[in-house]
């Protein structure tokens, strides 16, 4: 759910939240260590663990998909009650347990009722016999290619709450929420001619994939930091190392000021093979939330920081051989999460404003409100036409260039519809 991005709610609705990511087994350990300072968040996951609805590792934090998690905890809790002698005696809820799941795995499988009827692509899990660890993620998960889309190009988006990767045609005519499966909480989407890349927030990690779903590496490249935002370019692929909650955010962590969980302070660099990984390509930023590149520069989001620090509420720059680097290129964002540029202009998601900001490539004619969208927005991409934006829950919307004309409903209601927590969007251009 990638609940630590939602600095500026009260603890209320954090707590709902957290409720709401419980309900659709998308709660994150880094989820999880974010609200262990929300006192509300601390009564919710107590007594969610006494109703035994929120176990312990492995089960949340593995690479498979929500609906085979609840198969798994189902069996986990028969187990327990067989264990107890409970179970004969409650034969009943036993039955209800085994009907609702086996319900959600037909309905998986049969492509209706969830995801916006576009089906999750799940196989049955095995039964697991008990004390037995679950297996996890190969180094290529070998999947079948959904129905071949019509020509032309695409958008891609991450799927945070969920372990996919969806993708649509630009006609909306064509949509499939889950292209891509073994993603671990992922935050951020890139792609070129041949792949999709992504960032795996959740085990630091950045996944590819060929552009069809298939030959899935949801470990192409490791040793990342709570990676959030990925980009590509003819030669190499950026990410942001973030991984913290330095924020002002007195409504949960005390008075202004207070530093949280450090982020990350680096933006990474690998070849497009894979190869000649160096982690501390850029240094110096705070929790980078967003990367993108042009052929002359790469820029990324200050995402974290206190108004104490001088890259606080920036968006960097930086030579594309990590020289010059700006921390502090365009300044006056407001929590900037998700960035990209075309030909003239870089675009970036006050993620705390909602709004989305723009400026010339050489950081002049800066517009913090080109677009408003008051559900907050934490991806965008941009092609030669439209501006892209994810609407958290909500899905996709976009608009023209010049923020006039925008449609925050593009993809929605029977196309993404239900889709837990959107955080990247990518685009064919």
């Amino acid at each position: 759910m990638n609940l630590r991005r939602r600095t500026h709610l009260a603890e209320h609705e954090l707590a709902a939240l957290a409720d709401c990511a419980i309900d659709r087994g998308s709660l994150s350990s880094a989820d999880l260590a974010h609200l262990d300072s929300c006192a509300q968040c601390r009564l919710l996951l107590a007594g969610h663990r006494r109703a035994g609805r929120l176990l312990t590792a492995p089960w949340q934090f593995v690479a498979h998909e929500p609906i085979r998690v609840a198969a798994v905890t189902a069996r986990v809790r028969l187990r327990g009650e067989r264990a107890s002698g409970a179970l004969g005696g409650r034969p009943l809820g036993a039955l209800v347990v085994l009907v609702v799941v086996g319900l959600l795995l037909a309905a998986a499988l049969a492509g209706t009722g969830l995801s916006g009827g576009h089906g999750l692509g799940l196989v049955p899990a095995a039964p697991t016999p008990q004390g037995a660890s679950l297996p996890q993620a190969p180094a290529v998960l070998a999947t079948k290619a959904p129905p071949a889309p019509p020509p032309g190009p695409r958008l891609y988006w991450a799927n945070n709450g969920l372990t996919t990767i969806g993708a649509a045609t630009l006609d909306g005519r064509w949509v499939q929420d889950n292209l891509v499966h073994g993603a671990l909480a992922p935050c951020g989407v890139a792609v070129d001619a041949f792949h999709i890349y992504w960032a795996n927030e959740q085990d630091g990690s950045i996944g590819r994939a060929n552009l069809d779903g298939t030959a899935v590496e949801p470990h192409f490249i490791t040793g990342a930091t709570s990676p959030c935002g990925v980009a590509v370019d003819a030669s190499h692929i950026y990410w942001a190392n973030g991984g913290g909650s330095i924020v002002d955010a007195p409504s949960i962590y005390g008075p202004p000021g207070v530093r949280a969980t450090p982020g990350g302070t680096t933006i990474g660099r690998a070849n497009l093979d894979g190869s000649g990984v160096n982690q501390d390509f850029i240094t110096g930023a705070l929790d980078p939330c967003g990367v993108a590149v042009d052929a002359g520069h790469i820029y990324w989001a200050n995402a974290g920081g206190t108004p104490k620090d001088r890259a606080y509420n920036a968006l960097g720059r930086a030579n594309l051989d990590g020289s010059r680097v700006d921390q502090r290129f365009v300044t006056g964002a407001n929590g900037p999460c998700g960035i990209a540029v075309d030909g003239t202009h870089m675009y970036w998601a006050n993620s705390n404003g909602g709004s989305i900001g723009s400026a010339k490539l050489d950081g002049s004619a800066v517009d913090q409100a080109l677009l408003s969208v008051p559900l907050g927005t934490n991806g965008i991409a941009v092609d030669r036409a439209y501006l892209y934006f994810d609407g958290a829950d909500l899905g996709i919307g976009r608009a023209s260039l010049d923020g006039s004309t925008v449609e925050p409903d593009y993809l929605i209601g029977g196309n993404v519809l239900g889709t837990p927590y959107i955080c990247g969007i990518a685009v064919q251009r």
